[in-house]
């Protein structure tokens, strides 16, 4: 047994053993907590500086990597109205210096006098050629089925086809329509009067083109820029039209247009004729309400 002595000294000296190691736990307690807190708040603001930059630079990444990845047809689909063609045709762009000069020069057969070979170029350039598209695209396009002219089954092309044509192509033959109009003494030289006092059919066609061609144009209407020079025998700063375009290819479009159908012939589809089972639109009140002619039997149309 422990003496009286020795169990007193014993106690006295756990007791300071317990007090010291006391003494020195409680400031290393607290420093390491003011560590902690430190490196608690630091630690999370770099870590979410580091992913928000980190955020950024992936978004860069992908926003590159995905314009690398658009190709033309993607980015007109984008600013274009549904159409199949996008799906059946690589649309490509090409940039183009327009040729904007006053005169004809560089020459071009296009701005030339009328002659045979300009009229073989400008229909060449404004060749419409049906193509057939399905139900699914006609409704696409905002039309009826029901009310839409349907290939004959007859022709070969099964029993979801419906005629359909180019836009692009129509406005061409507006403005080869109206070139002709304006050399009406060529192509309409039977006329011995002004061009307001034209056949009814005549009037009513200039004023269909020139109204779809502003339509077309003012659909879309170009924000290239014009920039202006000094030019001798001018005043005013005299502006220069030969400016740079991102231009449709569109010798590849009317390359497409032309391999298709080419049994689909005006005089074929004139002889055609709506079936029995058709819904025909009621004629134009204009035209039933006019007692002349209503053919358009001269010019190159």
């Amino acid at each position: 047994m422990k003496s009286a002595e020795e169990a007193t000294a014993y106690s006295a000296l756990g007791n300071n053993d317990d007090e010291s190691l006391l003494e020195e736990s409680v400031p290393r307690a607290r420093q390491l907590s003011i560590w902690r807190r430190a490196f608690s708040g630091r630690g999370l603001f770099i870590l979410n500086l580091f992913m928000f930059f980190g955020s950024i630079i992936a978004l860069t990444l992908v926003l590159i990597d995905a314009r690398r990845g658009c190709s033309d047809d993607e980015s007109l689909k984008r600013t274009s109205y549904f159409s199949p063609v996008f799906d059946r045709l690589q649309i490509t762009q090409e940039d183009r210096i327009i040729s904007g000069n006053l005169f004809n020069d560089p020459p071009t057969i296009y701005r030339e006098t009328p002659s045979k070979e300009v009229d073989a170029a400008w229909a060449a350039m404004a060749k419409i050629v049906p193509f057939v598209i399905r139900s699914e695209d006609v409704v696409r396009l905002g039309k009826d089925p029901k009310l839409t002219s349907k290939v004959p089954e007859d022709w070969g092309l099964g029993s979801d086809a419906y005629f359909a044509q180019l836009d692009g192509q129509h406005a061409l033959h507006c403005l080869n329509a109206v070139r002709k109009y304006v050399y009406r003494e060529h192509y309409y030289s039977s006329w011995e009067f002004p061009v307001a006092k034209m056949p009814f059919i005549h009037q009513n066609h200039l004023s269909h083109c020139l109204y779809i061609l502003l339509q077309t144009l003012s659909c879309q209407p170009s924000v290239d820029v014009i920039t202006y020079n000094w030019m001798e025998t001018q005043k005013s700063p005299f502006p220069d039209f030969a400016i740079h375009k991102k231009c449709r290819n569109h010798a590849a479009i009317l390359e497409w247009q032309n391999a298709q159908n080419t049994s689909f012939t005006p005089d074929r589809l004139d002889a055609l004729g709506a079936p029995e089972d058709a819904i025909v639109l009621p004629a134009l009140p204009q035209l039933l309400a006019h007692d002349g002619p209503l053919s358009q039997s001269e010019g190159h149309d």
